[in-house]
């Protein structure tokens, strides 16, 4: 459903950071808190797409443990999920929360603290929880026994798992295979706001450069969110792609970090598309693949996890094929490919001025 631009009230947490077209998934999260039954929630999105200040800003002034997992070993993470349980249980720490020795204890601990208080919600958010998973292979596993054994005797407990590794938490948390996929009762997908909503990030900027700074940008929250819009377009330009202590400059990167991991082929597939190839056989060529099959298995991956968006041609009635073509789904990850990454060495040599001209000559003929 499309909103009138009125109905985009911005609402900011203590970080200040905005939220604009967010009300779909703050109404099910208020569903979720407000519901008579034990629940069980999947809140997923690229990173970036602001899926911890959404839930920041959903338990804000409520009694929530709030747990951001790290990549640190399992013994480091259980002691600070002991002092955030602390924080939350009070005056019952004492009696309820000891020293932490495995994460058994943690999902004891939560089943105590929530029952303990049946007439409010007991909020846990686990946020990257991609990166407990890691630290100990049997989470998973663990949870579900508890979710099977304490979910009906404690409807008050509301349990939100987020992450950023979005291939691993479809199938983990979504898959059929699975082992949390029959006790989630939803699941939120966090995505990209669309051009008009983005574009109010930048209120006073002309159409045009409206059109231009989602061509930049895109739409991830963590992305726009670095424009300062009391400047021009053009100066946001040069401070947060074209100066290389810039985060921006070296955020896709982290591709190869999250879902892609150290497969260069990813990149370069991605490089290959935003440079104007579109065809499987195009792709392939230009990364030094010998024909389309080569490349088939890492571009489903890319478009599984949204970055990359398939496309296909209407065929006539004597065709046996359909003809696909592929895209770069994130405006933000298309620009930087093609205009920032092969000035990479040009712009670290402070030759920021001359990227920003030929960026500036180049840029109306791209979009």
């Amino acid at each position: 459903m499309i909103h009138e631009p009125m109905a985009h009230v911005p609402i900011e947490n203590e970080n200040k950071m905005a939220f604009y077209n967010r009300a779909s998934e703050l109404d099910t999260i208020n569903r979720s808190l407000s519901s008579t039954q034990a629940e069980l929630v999947i809140v997923y999105g690229r990173r970036g797409s602001g899926k911890s200040e959404l839930l920041i800003q959903a338990i804000t002034d409520r009694r929530a443990l709030y747990y951001q997992a790290t990549t640190e070993l399992l013994p480091q993470q259980l002691a600070d999920l002991t002092d955030e349980l602390r924080r939350v249980a009070g005056q019952q720490e004492v009696t309820v929360v000891g020293h932490l020795a495995s994460l058994g204890d943690l999902f004891a601990a939560l089943a105590t603290l929530a029952q303990s208080t049946p007439q409010q919600p007991f909020i846990v958010v686990i946020d990257e929880f991609p990166y407990l998973a890691e630290a100990d292979p049997a989470t998973e596993t663990v949870m579900q026994k508890w979710w099977d054994s304490t979910s009906r005797a404690t409807p008050n407990l509301k349990v939100f798992l987020a992450g950023s590794h979005v291939s691993w938490m479809r199938e983990h948390t979504l898959s059929e295979h699975g082992p949390l996929q029959n006790r989630r009762t939803r699941q939120i997908e966090v995505l990209p706001l669309d051009y008009r909503h983005a574009a109010e990030f930048y209120p006073d900027w002309s159409s045009q450069d409206k059109i231009r700074a989602y061509a930049i940008w895109g739409g991830l929250p963590g992305y726009v969110h670095e424009i300062n819009p009391t400047l021009g377009l053009w100066n946001n330009v040069s401070q947060t792609l074209l100066d290389p202590n810039a985060r921006l400059f070296v955020e896709p990167d982290w591709l190869r970090f999250t879902d892609l991991r150290t497969d260069r082929l990813y990149t370069s597939l991605v490089r290959a598309m935003a440079m104007g190839k579109s065809t499987p056989g195009d792709i392939a060529k230009e990364v030094g693949r010998h024909s389309a099959a080569d490349i088939f298995d890492p571009l489903s991956r890319l478009v599984d996890l949204g970055i990359v968006a398939r496309v296909t041609a209407l065929t006539t009635r004597g065709e046996r094929r359909s003809r696909s073509q592929y895209h770069i789904a994130d405006p933000f990850l298309a620009f930087w490919y093609r205009f920032i990454d092969s000035r990479r060495s040009m712009l670290r040599r402070g030759q920021a001025n001359i990227a920003l001209e030929q960026i500036k000559g180049e840029l109306d003929d791209y979009w």
